[in-house]
């Protein structure tokens, strides 16, 4: 169970810290898991339980606030990130087991193991491959790398909203073309594809706020070694 949550997790954070911004104003994006799959019967029932899940995410300026409830609140996480103080605090409530994780966006840049991800990796974009989603039009988006063969993604960005820079879980600091609105993340143990529902160019700053209260910090590597470790990340 928590080798799955973990895969989940790092499936559903794919593009939770960005500075963006849309042409026109703030953003607030909803996307949903519209589609799971897995050889495994576990993972697969793990995953089904997953779908039509949804994450909120909340930009302004070079703060973004990512909230997911999941399972009907079996799962909590919250992502906050502010890219001035190169801060980002994760807390995710799993079942009652309470984590909070505390970083810098700026260290996974300097990171050897992340470097030589990004120097291997391949960006395919594709602009005859088109999606309208929540009203966007998008184009195609295919990433991998040498060094994590086995992790890939197709993703539709659209360049109607401005992404400088993102967290892309595996391909930290990779630049993308647009913002992606809809994602396919595939490793051999899932596949896994949210799509954006809705779009407004306004923002609810009281969800901006993450409590910690109760959490046990830990670093993102204690965090992925409580969870079974690994993973290719």
């Amino acid at each position: 169970m928590k080798k799955g949550i973990l895969l989940l997790f790092f499936a559903l954070t794919s593009f939770v810290v960005l500075k963006a911004q849309d042409k026109l104003s703030d953003l607030t994006v909803i996307m949903e898991i519209v589609k799971v799959e897995a050889d495994d019967p576990n993972m697969a029932m793990q995953l089904e339980m997953m779908k039509g899940s949804k994450t909120e995410m909340l930009i302004k300026g070079k703060k973004t606030m990512t909230k997911m409830d999941m399972m009907g609140g079996m799962i909590k996480m919250n992502i906050l990130a502010d890219t001035d103080s190169d801060n980002m605090d994760m807390t995710m409530d799993a079942m009652g087991q309470k984590f909070w994780i505390n970083t810098k966006p700026s260290d996974s840049k300097n990171d050897p193991k992340q470097k030589a991800v990004l120097d291997g990796a391949e960006i395919v974009v594709d602009k005859n491959v088109k999606k309208t989603i929540a009203g966007y039009e998008c184009y195609l988006v295919k990433i991998s790398s040498k060094e994590t063969p086995d992790m890939k993604y197709e993703t539709y960005v659209t360049e109607k909203i401005i992404s400088n820079s993102g967290m892309l879980q595996g391909f930290q600091g990779l630049e993308l073309p647009g913002f992606p609105l809809e994602f396919t993340v595939t490793n051999p143990m899932m596949k896994l594809t949210s799509s954006a529902k809705e779009i407004k160019t306004s923002v609810d700053e009281s969800k901006m706020v993450i409590k910690t209260d109760g959490f046990k910090k830990m670093s993102m590597e204690e965090f992925r070694q409580s969870m079974g470790g690994g993973f290719g990340f």
